[in-house]
């Protein structure tokens, strides 16, 4: 109930709510709680929380203790609101974490290995149960203190409120992400893939200070000038059809385009491997037919990390780009 937990302060906001932080005053430990947005019925259980009842526990997914239903006013009465106790994330988000440490700095090629390890790992671990996170980006991965001490923060997806569950592919659900993480099948398809697009996004924006997708200032569309220059429909049974349209507006006046990892100005000092960007651009890979899947990733990635971490230890950094 709302009495074992005393709040601290908030944390953030989102679309999907209010986080704030608290102390659980059983175990005397910090969580954050997050308050959705609406007001439902006593017996309502969020979307989020039957997702994250499915993940169970993971490494790479944000540990989830419990949820009740809280009043608005201190008397019991008033609306009623969703509340969803989780771990605390003392170090914040990555997107924070990356302006914070290296705002003016590179971030290191190993840096970039850890989070294609950590999140294509518990990527792999949802798709597995068919779950597919919707709006994966740098906001809604968490950093927290590495349990073994590690160079590099422990990494954790959070954010599960559009998540679902095996989602029929020919429905587009993108647009109840974030434009600039999602893939150029988003107008007609949906699925796996697009949570790896969304990966390769958020590698390049880390990486680069900027994602892959490109405004085209110039250029004027609508949703229906969109469609014809497709030569599409609009699919059926399209969920939030008028944020579906704002999407196809959205993607006429932006174009994919990706700077490799591996391209320096000359002169300069070398920043990543070919053999990491060649990772990234399986994951930005335009046909989703053939984009890397997440077991796909998790094959490849813990080896290469390994060998990238050994050849730069013996200073042989160039073994890295005869790719």
């Amino acid at each position: 109930s709302a009495s074992r937990y005393k709040v601290i302060k908030k944390l953030g906001q989102g679309g999907n709510g209010v986080v704030e932080l608290a102390k659980d005053r059983r175990v005397g430990t910090l969580v954050a709680i997050k308050t959705l947005s609406h007001s439902r019925a006593r017996n309502y259980v969020p979307n989020e929380v039957k997702i994250l009842d499915q993940l169970g526990q993971h490494a790479n997914i944000t540990q989830y203790h419990t949820a009740f239903m809280q009043a608005e006013k201190d008397d019991g009465t008033g609306k009623l609101f969703s509340k969803i106790v989780f771990e605390y994330a003392s170090l914040g988000d990555l997107h924070t974490y990356i302006n914070t440490n290296y705002k003016k700095a590179p971030v290191p090629e190993m840096f970039l290995w850890h989070i294609l390890h950590e999140i294509s790992a518990g990527l792999a671990h949802m798709h597995s149960l068919g779950i597919i996170h919707g709006d994966l980006k740098p906001m809604n991965i968490l950093c927290l203190p590495s349990p073994s001490n590690s160079l590099w923060p422990a990494l954790k997806i959070a954010d599960f409120g559009t998540s679902v569950v095996q989602p029929p592919v020919d429905i587009p659900r993108a647009h109840m992400g974030t434009m600039g993480f999602i893939p150029p099948e988003s107008a007609k398809f949906y699925g796996p893939e697009t949570d790896i697009f969304a990966l390769g996004c958020s590698i390049h924006l880390v990486a680069h200070k900027f994602g892959p997708w490109k405004e085209a200032k110039s250029r004027g569309v609508n949703d229906r000038t969109w469609l014809a220059l497709q030569q599409s429909a609009i699919p059926r049974n399209v969920p939030h059809l008028e944020v579906y349209k704002t999407m196809l507006v959205w993607m006429g006046k932006h174009d994919l385009v990706v700077k490799p990892l591996n391209s320096w100005t000359k002169g300069t000092a070398r920043r990543w491997s070919k053999l990491l960007n060649y990772i990234m651009l399986r994951a930005l890979d335009e046909q989703w037919e053939s984009r890397i899947s997440a077991e796909g990733l998790m094959a490849v990635v813990p080896a290469l990390q390994n060998f990238a971490l050994k050849a730069l230890q013996w200073g042989h950094a160039d073994l890295l780009d005869f790719f």
